[in-house]
């Protein structure tokens, strides 16, 4: 049974504005309310599995904010995309647009293409005054039409590449590294679609953008994650292009990174293409055997447990083998 405590997943409102509640609150309010009532369940039916009635009960009379998994579950029984609330939100909220970057990067990292292109469909035709947003909001646009084939790979990255030109002199562009993650989209989607020339000259620029900052400033803990992603993308390509070496010396770059910098985000997943790479190159088994331990033992550390069970099943020859 899933059960939230609200006092953890929600931010009460009751005691900060007794006069006034957020618009955004009031609205979302009445719309849960509302599309509750037309399926004529009560606030305890609604809230069964999720959170308490009471709980339920702050929400629909805007006292409080849901969560992002109070408000996935709830949007699951209203019959609701989560984007139909969040843009329900964003209106008089000041901190949508921080909350929807937030959102956006876990259905990056669940692969929930449909649901990222449904909620910045909704968005990428309003007006919206922070620039750094709108050109983020168009980029996951774009890039999730792809994933989804609604667009070709060069209409994804036509816009990509036409997104970055039309905004490459406005500053707010390189905030978060705004500009150096879309060349590593557009490297990205290039790949996929076997272009892999071009695809490695994107990644190569997006890795020289990040020379430069780090010629004249300290590289800190976002930019070196980055770095290590775009490594590692790189390395993913080479190896589909058959160019195994190139692959391994850029995976090898990418485990020191990590060390170096201690981030593991990907170190399961850069052993993996070492032991892949190593295979390829008719290395020793033992040395095989050797890298494919190393990436299981990762993988199942950082809770991996999808990606350790493939690998598992996959390689378990060499895995298994001397246990």
């Amino acid at each position: 049974m899933l059960f939230f405590n609200y006092s953890i997943f929600c931010i009460n409102y009751e005691n900060i504005n007794k006069r006034r509640m957020p618009m955004f609150l009031t609205s979302l309010g009445n719309e849960i309310e509302r599309l509750r009532t037309r399926k004529g369940i009560t606030q305890n039916q609604l809230a069964k599995g999720i959170c308490s009635q009471s709980t339920i009960s702050i929400i629909e009379k805007g006292q409080a904010a849901p969560g992002t998994d109070i408000l996935h579950y709830l949007s699951l029984k209203l019959g609701k995309p989560i984007s139909y609330f969040i843009n329900i939100m964003r209106h008089d909220n000041p901190t949508y647009i921080e909350d929807t970057i937030q959102y956006i990067e876990v259905l990056n990292k669940n692969h929930d293409y449909q649901e990222l292109f449904t909620l910045t469909k909704g968005m990428v035709r309003e007006p919206v005054k922070d620039l750094w947003f709108m050109v983020l909001i168009r980029s996951q646009y774009y890039y999730s039409a792809f994933m989804l084939e609604k667009i070709s790979g060069e209409a994804c990255n036509k816009h990509l590449i036409q997104l970055l030109k039309e905004n490459k002199d406005h500053a707010e562009l390189r905030q978060d590294y705004l500009d150096i993650r879309i060349t590593n989209t557009i490297a990205l989607v290039y790949s996929y679609i076997k272009k892999y020339e071009t695809s490695n000259r994107y990644y190569t620029k997006a890795l020289l953008l990040i020379e430069e900052i780090n010629s004249t400033h300290h590289e800190n803990q976002h930019l070196s994650v980055l770095t290590i992603k775009i490594l590692f993308n790189q390395a993913k390509t080479y190896y589909d292009q058959g160019l195994v070496p190139d692959a391994l010396e850029t995976v090898e770059e990418a485990i020191r990174k990590s060390i170096m910098h201690e981030n593991m985000s990907y170190i399961g997943h850069l052993f993996v293409y070492k032991g892949l790479c190593y295979e390829r190159m008719a290395e020793p088994k033992a040395s095989i055997q050797a890298i494919y331990k190393e990436a299981f033992y990762f993988l199942e550390l950082l809770n991996r447990r999808f990606h350790a069970e493939t690998l598992l099943k996959e390689k378990s020859e060499f895995i298994h083998e001397g246990d």
